[in-house]
């Protein structure tokens, strides 16, 4: 998988040192690269997080001046993939922990094997994830859309437009080649100005591809084996 970013949170400079050792080890034995960012300030964190997106965040519930849980809840206006670990004294917020769709809890002091097994579980539905959801960066500004939901992305007025079923889902100066690092293997470039989801091809014919909104788009030279690949790979995934 690509490199995971994790976050820890938390008031207790001891709480981080241990923790970010744990999980040093448990990404060095899983052969997985990754940054791990401390933060005791909650404030810093969140603003880290507005420019930089975290796969897992290791957060405390009880922070001055700014509760874990109610942190929790921004951290899901920006993404709902990220995988939220919440370290706490106490079981009380379990129940709330729902609202945030919490990946666990770990009660402190942290144990080794068990925020090992944390990392690795979370580890696992990031990969899970990658194909469900592009994350998108438009500024300072975050956008996730689930996969499933685009049809294509084309390039207009020097402006990169990802189309879903009902129109214009996601809009941003820039080109293509762009956007192409951030996307799964399930998109494909069908022209200079077009990136289909190849799950939602239902036909190719005479260098036009068929999506199944309805919506027909040219396929250039270059791309027309890539387009076809893509089409056929599909159709045999559903059968």
């Amino acid at each position: 998988m690509r490199r995971v970013n994790i976050a820890l949170v938390d008031d207790d400079e001891t709480v981080l040192h241990v923790a970010t050792g744990y999980i040093e080890v448990c990404l060095d034995e899983l052969g997985v690269k990754g940054t791990i960012a401390a933060f005791t300030d909650p404030h810093q964190f969140y603003d880290a997080f507005t420019r930089h997106y975290f796969d897992v965040v290791f957060l405390d519930i009880f922070m001055p001046g700014r509760n874990g849980m109610e942190l929790a809840r921004e951290i899901r206006t920006l993404s709902r993939k990220s995988q939220i670990v919440f370290l706490t004294v106490s079981s009380d917020y379990a129940v709330e922990g729902y609202d945030v769709q919490a990946a666990n809890y770990l009660l402190k002091p942290v144990k080794k094997p068990l925020i090992e097994k944390v990392v690795r579980e979370c580890i696992d539905r990031v990969e899970r994830e990658e194909a469900s959801f592009i994350t998108l960066k438009n500024g300072a500004q975050l956008t996730q859309i689930r996969t499933s939901e685009v049809v294509y992305i084309e390039m207009r007025d020097r402006h990169v437009r990802v189309i879903g079923d009902t129109g214009e889902m996601f809009s941003r100066f820039g080109k293509l080649s762009d956007i192409c690092p951030e996307l799964p293997s399930a998109f494909v470039r069908v022209h200079q100005s077009y990136i289909v989801n190849a799950a939602r091809i239902i036909g190719l014919k005479n260098y036009r591809v068929h999506m199944d909104t309805g919506a027909v788009l040219p396929v250039s030279r270059p791309y027309r084996q890539t387009a076809a690949q893509a089409f056929f790979s599909s159709i045999k995934k559903e059968l």
